[in-house]
């Protein structure tokens, strides 16, 4: 059973179909699942027949992947909440490197520079026949080579992508952000 979508009024989102990495720390390494914003929201809000939020409890234990911006490094969180926030206007970028992502133009990416939103690090314009990108920009990945602590992938494209259903999430880490298709976007 589903609850009724609250929807807040946070402008940075990201499209449902966004995947979010959850982390199980064995004794002989690190398991990961995948799971989208789509599947996450509605296990956030199921009620079972008992009137027990069981789902919610498992994502509440559950850590996530994020960077520290201090040292450097990818660390692991726990996530708070998990918002709807209507539909809106997205944009999907994609990297060099093959990650790509659907998210409002004013939601934060971790660049060179530090976090801006997409519609500035790029700068995004309309020439009138589709969108395009006037500047060079290089947003912070998962690195593909395993024994890199970071890795840096420059946008190669951008592109409308309609309107859609989109979300965000809030974590207990101070840096306030949190990977999304292997990209680090701010809360």
């Amino acid at each position: 059973m589903m609850m009724n979508m609250k929807t807040t009024s946070t402008s940075n989102c990201i499209s449902g179909d966004a995947k979010i990495p959850f982390l199980k720390i064995k004794k002989v390494g690190v398991q990961v699942k995948l799971r989208t914003f789509n599947d996450l929201y509605d296990e956030w809000n199921y009620i079972s027949e008992t009137g027990r939020r069981t789902k919610r409890e498992y994502i509440l234990q559950r850590k996530t992947r994020v960077f520290d911006c201090s040292s450097e490094t990818f660390e692991v969180s726990r996530v708070e909440e998990i918002l709807f926030c209507g539909n809106k206007e997205l944009f999907q970028i994609q990297t060099a490197n093959g990650k790509s992502l659907k998210l409002t133009e004013d939601h934060k990416i971790l660049t060179k520079t530090g976090f801006l939103p997409v519609r500035v690090a790029v700068g995004l314009f309309h020439n009138g026949f589709n969108w395009d990108i006037q500047k060079d920009c290089y947003v912070m990945t998962i690195p593909q080579n395993k024994t890199k602590l970071k890795e840096f992938s420059r946008i190669t494209k951008i592109n409308h992508a309609g309107v859609e259903p989109v979300y965000n999430i809030s974590i207990t880490h101070s840096g306030n952000n949190f990977v999304a298709n292997e990209i680090v976007v701010h809360v």
